[in-house]
């Protein structure tokens, strides 16, 4: 266009000033419209593009939801409609991003479930369906494999950058271990999403020690914040003192009563252990009876994942 109109300038033979505001004035016009068109196919194509997604994600709800709400759900049609098969073993997650809703987010979700089957080598693509604006369920196939699946080892592939967090449930076989991974995701859900809790517990695996029970814990607050208050006494206050002495002695527990391993995990000498853990169940003392070690323990882990939700300020 701007190769025929210097033609047509030169054509006419107009004076250097004239030629030369004809030709800004021309330049102008054509890169107006070049933005505008731009502009206007790309807004067309993302309005496309996030309705085919939406689509997608819709017909797969719909399809994921009646598999898991149905006893007598059809499976063909399950298994025709997503490309995933039932019959073999299923580890369900459910990824989040807490904040302000983006338009990149759903995106991000689908991206983080498939990264992760690609990172614990599962038998083929994530099985991914939208629930919301910024959740996400999936499913990762491994055939006939049953994984161990490490916590600690999901956080080397997710990157805390993108705000990214998850639950998983446990790894289950056929139609019922489908149903029975996502419903293992779901509470631990519940626990991640419990108001006040801890952000640096970005993923959350329903086989993580207590969190199974603390799932249960959690649907009644109140009662449980005043069971913990109860059996931890003072160690149950919201200060870093008590958050040590809770540290130590919960880690004592886990090394089934090692101060050697416990000074060893903490990077403590072994007499420090042992004064922090006498220190630490004198302060869970209400009265002269002791509380049961089991019922210690289980406070400590509840206090681990739920934090100030069911702490105390010190008076």
């Amino acid at each position: 266009m701007l190769r025929i109109c210097h033609d047509e300038i030169d054509r006419r033979r107009l004076p250097a000033p004239l030629a030369l505001a004809v030709v800004k004035r021309l330049t102008e016009i054509i890169y107006t419209y070049v933005e505008w068109i731009t502009l206007y196919v790309l807004a067309a194509y993302e309005a496309e593009r996030s309705r085919w997604v939406n689509a997608r994600g819709s017909v797969h709800s719909s399809t994921v939801h009646a598999v898991l709400s149905e006893d007598t759900a059809d499976t063909t049609a399950f298994e025709t409609e997503t490309g995933y098969p039932l019959d073999q073993t299923h580890l369900a997650l459910i990824l989040w991003r807490p904040g302000h809703e983006k338009p990149s987010t759903w995106k991000l979700l689908d991206t983080q479930a498939r990264t992760l089957a690609r990172g614990l080598r599962a038998e083929g693509p994530a099985l991914v369906t939208a629930i919301d604006r910024h959740t996400a369920w999936a499913w990762l196939p491994f055939g006939h494999r049953h994984p161990v699946i490490d916590t600690t080892e999901l956080h080397a592939m997710v990157d805390p950058a993108d705000g990214v967090r998850l639950t998983v449930g446990l790894p289950g076989h056929a139609l019922g271990g489908f149903r029975r991974s996502h419903r293992q995701a779901i509470a631990a859900y519940f626990v991640a999403s419990v108001p006040g809790i801890s952000s640096s517990h970005m993923i959350v695996g329903f086989g993580d020690p207590g969190v199974a029970v603390i799932s249960l814990l959690a649907k009644d607050l109140d009662s449980t914040r005043a069971w913990v208050r109860e059996v931890l006494g003072e160690l149950a206050f919201d200060t870093d003192q008590a958050a040590t002495l809770r540290r130590t002695l919960s880690t004592y527990y886990t090394t089934s009563e090692s101060h050697v391993r416990t000074a060893q995990i903490l990077t403590l000498h072994r007499n420090t252990v042992k004064y922090r853990v006498i220190k630490a169940i004198e302060a869970t003392r209400v009265g002269t009876a002791p509380h049961d070690k089991l019922d210690i323990a289980l406070a400590l882990q509840v206090c681990r994942f739920l934090g100030a939700t069911v702490l105390r300020r010190p008076s």
